[in-house]
């Protein structure tokens, strides 16, 4: 995203349509992050309970891009 983005770890809870998801961070937040461009174009698939990297801006920190599923 950015050079002010950091990058967290976290569970994905819910789908909440093909795109867009609940992700509880390790901290405890639980944030709505959409497929980043690279997954959706690769066709990487994101279910329930899967561990994800969130990139998180601090303009917007309630919004996020997941950008890596851990296997």
């Amino acid at each position: 995203m950015g050079e002010y983005s950091s990058e967290i770890e976290g569970i994905v809870v819910e789908s909440l349509n093909s795109q867009v998801f609940c992700v509880k961070l390790e901290n405890g937040h639980v944030i709505h992050a959409k497929l980043s461009n690279k997954m959706h174009t690769r066709k990487i698939s994101v279910c329930t309970n899967d561990r994800v990297l969130v990139e998180i801006t601090p303009f917007d920190p309630n919004h996020g891009n997941i950008t890596y599923r851990y296997r």
